[in-house]
């Protein structure tokens, strides 16, 4: 990938999630940057479903197996706009002990730093909101 592509964002902190008004697959993603600028791009539900697996993956090594499984699918697509993002990674930096969250769209990326503690929060976040979207995406 292009450097130019991903824009760092840094450390990042108080993410929050909303469905996005009028949309059945589309979430809002808003966080502070660390000099306090609010800061924000959207994903697909099957984007969260992505990065609620990375996370799971790390967060809960013993019990991704059990969790995953289970979780529902979607297939990993760019959407329309092509703004839009639509996969995520994860990765835990060592030191100090933070996670690395990247997600990308058919024109861009953004990548960011988060604490642990933000990591278990998004997760938790991720597990109540996407289900419900991912039945009703499915019905």
């Amino acid at each position: 990938m292009d450097g130019d592509f991903i824009v760092n964002l840094g450390e990042v902190r108080s993410i929050s999630i909303t469905k996005r008004p009028n949309s059945t697959d589309l979430l809002d993603v808003h966080f502070y940057t660390a000099d306090d600028v609010r800061r924000g791009f959207s994903l697909t539900v099957g984007g969260a479903r992505t990065l609620w697996y990375r996370l799971t993956e790390i967060l809960y090594p013993n019990a991704a197996r059990q969790l995953t499984p289970r979780a529902a699918t979607a297939t990993v697509r760019p959407a329309t706009p092509l703004t839009i993002g639509f996969a995520a990674k994860v990765e835990m930096l060592s030191s100090p002990r933070r996670l690395e969250i990247t997600v990308v769209s058919a024109t861009q990326g953004w990548s960011m730093e988060i604490s642990i503690e933000e990591g278990y929060d998004l997760w938790a976040y991720l597990s109540e909101r996407c289900a419900p979207l991912a039945s009703r995406n499915q019905a």
